[in-house]
């Protein structure tokens, strides 16, 4: 029972159609999280001090030495922790403490039923395969002596914004539940324009210095994905915002659905891509069911690099 977090029975069984429709793609999302963590994970030689068989250490002998005459009077030396060898040892890439992945999802009164459908199938899938995720790094956490959890939030912007789903400190619960459930069967298409920019600007206004130096070591990594049926109301405003996201080392993409014209288009590249020395903006265009799979492929090239 739900409902105390403002969600039915009829929102979860909606929510459990588009997870089930996503079984394939979520499937081989677990694979691609399980070769990820292989190749972070490598065996290496280690030196191990203080062992009762090996070659004997002289440093070891030193500060175990009342210990080696005694064992010298009775000739039994199997007691004697002075040895040392190299065994293989599994060993984790330095990887980073924390990564943050944001999506903000269009909800303006263009997105019809066609795009809303393809828009949810790419945010169920995104946040499950996360999820499995988490799971996966929970049951490695000893071997990668890593404390690495993966957090999610979502927004829906249209005339307005507002955050759907929170970033949750660690577990799970009802709560994170229910909001993940509100994100995919709340989008509808009904929150007026297409105003990315004061979203975007917000984001970047909240990341303080003190997340800034730890995306610049690497102990954090923000990842923001904009889904849009269009281009923003005001795109110099937006573009600011996205150079600003980048400059303080965040990893921001966008994709682009529907059929747009070239003005459109224009726009959306003003916004995510001129100016950049990588593309940030992606049209996909009118086969929007091409979008779970090209936004799960930039997650994995974003892996891939946070990783290696």
């Amino acid at each position: 029972d739900l409902t105390e977090y403002g969600v039915d029975l009829n929102d979860q069984r909606k929510f459990q159609f588009y997870a089930n429709k996503m079984k394939k793609e979520r499937e081989e999302m677990r694979n691609f999280w399980k070769l990820l963590l292989g190749k972070a994970i490598q065996e290496v030689n280690v030196r191990k001090n203080k062992l009762l068989r090996g070659h004997i250490n002289v440093n070891d002998v030193i500060y175990n030495y009342p210990d080696f005459v005694e064992a010298q009077k009775d000739g039994n030396y199997r007691k004697l922790r002075i040895y040392d060898q190299y065994v293989l040892t599994p060993q984790m890439k330095e990887i980073t403490d924390r990564i943050e992945v944001t999506i903000l999802m269009d909800n303006s009164g263009s997105m019809d039923e066609n795009k809303i459908e393809a828009a949810r199938k790419a945010l169920i899938v995104t946040l499950l395969s996360l999820e499995d995720f988490n799971d996966y790094l929970l049951s490695k956490k000893s071997s990668m002596h890593s404390d690495l959890r993966i957090y999610t939030e979502t927004y829906f912007f249209g005339g307005s914004h507002y955050k759907v789903k929170s970033f949750h400190k660690s577990g799970y619960s009802e709560k994170e539940m229910c909001e993940k459930i509100k994100s995919v069967v709340r989008l509808s298409g009904n929150d007026g324009s297409t105003d990315d920019a004061s979203l975007l600007n917000e984001i970047a206004d909240e990341i303080n210095d003190k997340q800034v130096h730890l995306m610049k070591k690497g102990k954090l990594v923000k990842l923001i994905f904009e889904i849009t049926d269009g281009c923003s109301n005001t795109p110099g405003s937006a573009h600011k915002a996205v150079e600003k996201l980048i400059e303080k080392n965040c990893l921001v993409y966008a994709f682009q659905i529907g059929k747009n014209s070239a003005s459109d288009i224009k726009d959306f590249n003003q916004v995510w891509n001129d100016g950049f020395s990588i593309p940030h903006g992606i049209t996909i265009g009118e086969d929007v069911n091409r979008l779970p799979k090209l936004l799960l492929n930039t997650i994995k090239e974003n892996m891939r690099m946070i990783f290696q």
